[in-house]
């Protein structure tokens, strides 16, 4: 109310930055006129063994092939000579054929610049750090088979992660690698589509505006640029209440068949599950957002994420980055176990 009422410069700057901000969040990924629905799955916890035995899951090896310490890691890098253009990109050219054809080629040409071939073969010694401070998961399916990617913005801390040694570019690399990983092992499927959970409990005002949000920007732009019709649903949970004010300004830039999906809850613990549980079954649902599979970190991606950096970690140096090399420990366990041992050697 009052960045509304103010005649202060600064507050009404602040105002439309936390407002461009929040429309760059709402869009990310997701710039579709169009939405495949793919294939219904039953709810059932039989599709999660991992859910009854906290250790059982599937190794890496048995996913690329080869053999546990030598596997051959993926890589798209065998681009053919007579490209394709791939059905994503038109659908986000609306039917354009001369615009799909030129954002192909554009996401073409910066995959060659940035080596995002190459990416998934790339050591990553920060990855314990960023893990830490930027909380950010993979974690299983929804009813039509799509991978459920949460995040936590407000929870980012760029303090540490900059003592660390990790800079503004670096995270966007580590983003672009777990992008990769997702839409290259996690659900290879030219026409897979997520959904995205973005949790902005404890978020501030003031939090729209610095590296927090300039990394934001950063990567919702090279994601609607370079990966397109990727995003099913989109839910903005743990929304405080003067969220509802930038929203009302934000809303008229989007288009019909963004808002739609798109949904906006704010910290009713109860609506936030109900309007979760229409996407996603029960026993894929984390504890933290009411549901009864296991916690945020350590579900069957997370897991076959952190085997994926041992690997590389290996396969580059002849041995793990992490402290004991325990690769499958998940999230939680590593973070609280090998603080201090996200260097590399």
């Amino acid at each position: 109310i009052f960045l509304m009422r103010s005649s202060s410069a600064e507050a009404r700057t602040l105002l439309l930055v936390a407002a461009t901000s929040l429309f760059v969040l709402s869009v990310r990924g997701s710039d579709s006129h169009h939405t495949s629905e793919g294939h219904i799955f039953p709810s059932t916890c039989d599709k999660y063994p991992q859910h009854q035995n906290e250790g059982t899951f599937v190794p890496v090896s048995s996913v690329y092939g080869g053999t546990p310490h030598h596997p051959p890691l993926p890589t798209r890098s065998s681009v053919p000579q007579k490209l394709e253009l791939p059905h994503r990109f038109l659908l986000a050219a609306k039917g354009d054929l001369c615009e799909g054809w030129k954002r192909y080629h554009s996401t073409v040409a910066w995959r060659r610049a940035n080596l995002v071939d190459e990416i998934l073969s790339e050591p990553q010694p920060h990855f314990l750090l960023i893990k830490q401070h930027y909380p950010h998961f993979i974690h299983l399916r929804g009813y039509r088979n799509e991978p459920v990617y949460y995040e936590k913005p407000a929870r980012m801390n760029l303090k540490e992660l900059r003592q660390g040694g990790v800079s503004l570019e670096t995270l966007l690399r580590h983003f672009i690698f777990v992008t990769e990983f997702l839409w290259t092992v996690v659900e290879p499927s030219e026409s897979g589509k997520s959904i995205y959970v973005i949790d902005l409990e404890g978020i501030r005002l003031l939090d729209f505006v610095g590296e927090a949000i300039s990394f934001v920007r950063k990567a919702s732009d090279f994601t609607s640029k370079h990966y397109p019709e990727r995003a099913g649903s989109i839910y903005v949970v743990n929304v405080p209440s003067w969220f509802n004010t930038i929203w009302k300004v934000v809303r008229p830039m989007l288009d019909e068949s963004t808002l739609a999906k798109i949904t906006i809850i704010g910290n009713d613990a109860k609506e936030i599950k109900e309007a979760l549980l229409r996407r996603i079954p029960p026993c894929a649902l984390p504890p933290e957002y009411g549901g009864k599979s296991l916690p945020l970190g350590y579900s069957q991606e997370e897991r076959m994420l952190w085997e994926h950096i041992r690997m590389i970690s290996e396969s580059q140096w002849g041995r793990s980055t992490f402290a004991g090399g325990n690769h499958a420990v998940p999230y939680e366990r590593q973070v609280n176990s090998h603080r201090g041992s996200q260097n590399g050697p």
